[in-house]
């Protein structure tokens, strides 16, 4: 509901560089931004859409209406391995993907996307009826989440001087959903 502090961000950030986990979960931003939140996950790879997904495939329209898009793709990925031939829904989602930078030590990789009949909804204040808007809005399918594993930098021992005082490489994992 609030932005995160400086404090917080780090502290985020320094836990998942020691190898932890973290689950982020980025509501649409309708009046309040995020920015410090948006930067975190920027660092990570991880891009969070200044948008609204609206899904008008006809079986969300019938099941939850289009701003309750269904996630009915799943990447190949551990965590999603058992999810085949599944749906989610993500009611009043923004999108969150995969970014298109390369940081070095990061690895990120789309969870769920929704039918081609999805779209990122950019102009969700003006009032007027939802249509897609080319080249403004974003097409689908829509990532509505995606996970970014971060390996830290550190020496590894090579097989003929191994150093045994040398911290082990260190990953972490962060899962984010454009969905509280």
């Amino acid at each position: 509901t609030a932005d995160l502090t400086p404090p917080v961000a780090a502290s985020l950030r320094d836990h998942v560089k020691a190898g932890g986990r973290l689950l982020a979960l980025a509501a649409p931003e309708f009046k309040d931004k995020t920015p410090q939140y948006v930067a975190l996950l920027k660092e990570w790879n991880l891009e969070a859409g200044a948008d609204l997904v609206v899904d008008v495939s006809p079986g969300t329209l019938a099941q939850t209406g289009p701003e309750t898009p269904l996630g009915v793709r799943y990447p190949a990925h551990e965590i999603t391995k058992d999810l085949r031939g599944l749906a989610t829904a993500f009611h009043t989602a923004r999108s969150l993907k995969p970014g298109s930078g390369t940081p070095e030590g990061v690895f990120a990789q789309s969870l769920v996307e929704t039918d081609r009949a999805a779209w990122g909804e950019t102009d969700f204040a003006s009032g007027t009826p939802v249509r897609f808007d080319d080249g403004k809005d974003t097409a689908g399918p829509v990532s509505l989440g995606a996970v970014a594993t971060i390996t830290t930098a550190g020496p590894s021992p090579t097989p003929a001087s191994p150093a045994p005082d040398t911290p082990p490489r260190k990953e972490g994992r962060v899962i984010a959903f454009g969905d509280a």
